[in-house]
């Protein structure tokens, strides 16, 4: 399996649209790069990284403060 195959899968695509709906600062999410090791240690659990838009986060929650 490659990150290509997991970024294709059905259920990965739904599962980020849900995400992406659910959280709208989220811009993408993808495979870590330590996604074989990932395999090679977990059966069936993958990590994901996802970007974060600060200017979205703040258009949402302008009254929350972002620690970066």
């Amino acid at each position: 399996m490659k990150p290509e195959d997991i970024v294709k899968n059905f259920e990965f695509k739904s599962w980020k649209r849900e995400m992406k709906k659910s959280f709208p600062f989220i811009v993408n999410i993808r495979p870590m790069d330590s996604w074989e090791r990932d395999l090679e240690d977990y059966d069936s659990v993958f990590f994901f990284e996802a970007d974060i838009s600060l200017e979205k986060h703040k258009e949402i929650y302008p009254h929350w403060t972002i620690w970066a």
